[in-house]
């Protein structure tokens, strides 16, 4: 889920796992790589790219087509 309901928390909510997210990112690493090291703490694959998203949009993190790599703003 990407944002907290009555049912969901906001720190298993997509936008809870923002600042865990943002804090993983080492430049040089790729998504996928970034994900398998650090998978146990998302609850889904789908958290973890929401929570990704989300830091394209708000201009945090920056993506390398030609290579897969994310680094930080």
């Amino acid at each position: 889920m990407i944002t907290p309901n009555k049912f969901i928390p906001l720190k298993e909510s997509a936008l809870g796992k923002i600042e865990l997210t943002l804090s993983i990112i080492d430049d040089g690493k790729s998504v996928g790589e970034l994900y398998e090291t650090n998978r146990s703490r998302y609850d889904s694959l789908e958290q973890f790219i929401y929570s990704i998203e989300i830091l394209y949009l708000t201009n945090k993190i920056e993506f390398n087509e030609l290579n897969g790599i994310i680094s930080k703003c």
